[in-house]
């Protein structure tokens, strides 16, 4: 693997969430002929996602060439945290969820993205996210994406436990908290 990984930030940065803790210049370009590993994590990436920074890059490092890898969940932190002291092994630019960052970010694992933090997004990106992704006022892990999820329940059993049934989130936190608390 390259170990250009500013630049692989900066031209994959719609899709980089971290990028390795390596001293290059955030302008520099990838030598011709060069290969940059982007590691996605689980299959939740799609194709368009995918191919967008991969023709980006090639048309904008005539000879060199953006690698797309996907690790599963599972093993992502382990294998990460194993490539970590192996710069030939590790990636140059790694998507890792907002709970695994605060741990690999302390630890030194991440370079600092403040400096492109505009370019990557700004005040657009999730800034809840920024900050979880924030180690000693410094942006070592920024947001790609965010998702969403899906909350279910039995109307006939809110019902007949006498629970009014919640319109949001918030109101059915607070109607299960005692629950699980008491």
């Amino acid at each position: 693997m390259v170990r250009n990984s500013g630049f692989a930030v900066s031209q994959a940065g719609t899709l980089a969430l971290t990028a390795h803790s390596g001293s290059v210049d955030d302008d520099a370009a990838a030598p011709e002929g060069a290969e940059t590993t982007l590691l996605v994590a689980g299959g939740g990436t799609p194709a368009e996602l995918r191919e967008y920074p991969i023709a980006t890059f090639a048309q904008e490092n005539p000879g060199s060439s953006l690698v797309i890898e996907e690790q599963v969940w599972g093993g992502l932190v382990t294998n990460l945290t194993a490539a970590l002291p192996d710069a030939e092994n590790t990636p140059d630019v790694v998507e890792i969820r907002n709970t695994r960052s605060p741990t690999l970010a302390t630890i030194g694992a991440f370079r600092d993205l403040t400096p492109l933090y505009e370019e990557l997004g700004g005040d657009d990106l999730l800034q809840s996210f920024v900050e979880v992704g924030a180690v000693e006022g410094k942006d070592s892990a920024l947001p790609y994406c965010s998702g969403s999820r899906y909350m279910f329940y039995r109307a006939d059993i809110w019902s007949a436990a006498g629970l009014e049934e919640p319109i949001t989130f918030a109101e059915f936190g607070a109607t299960i908290t005692p629950m699980l608390n008491g």
